[in-house]
């Protein structure tokens, strides 16, 4: 019995060795049960000569047997190894060049580097709103650090400065305007989940800065802001695309250093 289980695991190892190896399945599947039908037949046929015989022996050990038993043939095993090792570091290449996310012919740290400096301002006030708020400062106080002002200057300036510095166009001024917009609309959100934890509101759920002046402190309040997170940008979008037409008309318009989809050649400083 100890035999049986020992050529069994020997045929599911050498198959999954086959798979790895670029094996078809349906020749896996193929073999399979027939070397295990071998090694079976092969036992019936040693206990059938056991039995004839009138023999009443113990059955050798699996080492005595066959030593290449004990787990499954090494060696043989080692032959498909480089293969296996050439599919995975395919692989690898394959899931590396899909992890860079590509927007608009730019992968997304061309555009966190392009604005790194104002999606810095954008944690730091939004960050410091909060903060101050959940220290106790009046809110208003606290209601000049106003992100949404910052979403407005930063529509206007990078209007301007995605065709000047030869960023892109119109497209990639998308991204521009949406990061530091998701950025500031999860600190909003993470103070309105903080207040409704803590059943006290901040400034992001105060009743007076909701536009219908309800308690703030309810997971829709939260959800909108997730709907936030996608309209707004294009709005801002709509209204820079306008700016940018205007910087094109009376700049000239030229293409952007590299083309679209080209890299960025110098730092936002």
């Amino acid at each position: 019995m100890g035999e049986r289980c020992l050529r069994f695991i020997k045929s599911i190892f050498s198959s999954v060795i086959c798979l790895f190896s670029g094996t078809s399945v349906a020749s896996v599947v193929e073999s399979f049960p027939t070397a295990f039908a071998a090694g079976l037949s092969e036992e019936q046929t040693h206990h059938r000569a056991h039995r004839d015989h009138g023999e009443q022996t113990e059955t050798k050990t699996v080492s005595q047997q066959n030593p290449r038993l004990l787990l499954f043939d090494w060696a043989w095993a080692g032959r498909y190894r480089h293969r296996w090792l050439g599919r995975q570091a395919a692989v690898g290449e394959t899931c590396g060049r899909e992890a860079k996310m590509n927007i608009f012919g730019k992968t997304l740290s061309d555009y966190v580097r392009f604005e790194r400096g104002f999606l810095i301002l954008v944690l730091v006030v939004g960050i410091a709103r909060l903060s101050l708020s959940l220290l106790g400062v009046p809110n208003n106080m606290t209601r000049f650090l106003s992100l949404t002002v910052l979403f407005l200057l930063g529509m206007l300036y990078y209007s301007v400065y995605v065709y000047s510095s030869g960023f892109g166009s119109y497209k990639q001024l998308l991204p521009v305007i949406a990061l530091p917009v998701i950025i500031g609309n999860c600190i909003i959100i993470t103070g309105i989940v903080i207040a409704i934890l803590t059943a006290e509101d901040n400034i992001f759920s105060a009743p007076e800065f909701s536009p219908h002046k309800v308690d703030g402190k309810s997971w829709g309040h939260a959800a909108s802001h997730v709907v936030v997170m996608i309209v707004l940008p294009l709005i801002l979008w709509a209204v820079g695309s306008s700016i940018m037409f205007a910087t094109k008309k009376l700049t000239g318009a030229r293409e952007p250093r590299g083309g679209a989809a080209g890299g960025y050649t110098h730092g936002h400083k």
